[in-house]
């Protein structure tokens, strides 16, 4: 099978004549050619080809997202993009995922209201592609994991004290500083008191310990 399309600057002659070359010698050579899946876009006329095969003469035409016509089609179609694709590229190419490294690295507090910004910025983005401003609590559960019934979209400024403290955590021995005791009294404003942290606690932190985290 064998899947082409092509522009090219020929008379609908011209084209006519290089299909009927095809059709009769192409079988030989074991070139077969489907007219019901073959498609023709042109501004002649285009009545003299085969009546199975697709015709149109249509200014502005879209070939596998690629627009061709006047300058206002072309921009619309390269401006749209469809909006499950859109949801994909936010979580995939935007939120935390792009950004985990700095959250595991730099002491939460030093950019925490760089990262609340980010936050906003995927939130308005989310709404755009959407067409759809969820009020708080929806736009929280939105934040959520796939699997626990969210969209992925983990906030930065949420999360960005436990990267930290996860990462610290991957060395031998955890030392006191007061980047780590800023990091940790804002992860404790973050979680329930069950679950809140001390220094003392990441001593002998283990790989388990970080999963929880």
């Amino acid at each position: 099978m064998l899947s082409i399309w092509t522009m090219v600057p020929w008379h609908s002659s011209s084209v006519l004549r290089a299909l009927i070359i095809i059709l009769a010698q192409g079988p030989s050579l074991g070139f077969h050619v489907n007219l019901k899946k073959c498609e023709l876009f042109g501004v002649s006329d285009l009545s003299s080809f085969p009546p199975s095969i697709q015709t149109s003469n249509q200014p502005n035409i879209e070939i596998l997202g690629a627009p061709i016509g006047d300058a206002e089609f072309c921009q619309k179609i390269l401006l749209y993009v469809d909006s499950q694709v859109a949801l994909v590229l936010l979580r995939l190419c935007f939120s935390f995922c792009k950004l985990a490294h700095v959250a595991r690295a730099t002491p939460p507090h030093l950019i925490l209201g760089s990262m609340e910004k980010l936050d906003a910025d995927v939130r308005r983005s989310f709404a755009d592609c959407t067409d759809v401003d969820l009020p708080d609590s929806a736009w929280r559960q939105a934040q959520f994991s796939l699997r626990r019934g969210g969209f992925g979209l983990r906030s930065l400024a949420l999360h960005s004290s436990a990267a930290y403290i996860a990462s610290l955590c991957g060395s031998d021995d955890v030392i006191s500083t007061p980047h780590l005791e800023n990091a940790i009294t804002h992860y404790n404003t973050c979680v329930p008191l069950s679950d809140s942290l001390s220094i003392s606690s990441l001593d002998g932190c283990t790989p388990q310990t970080k999963e929880t985290i």
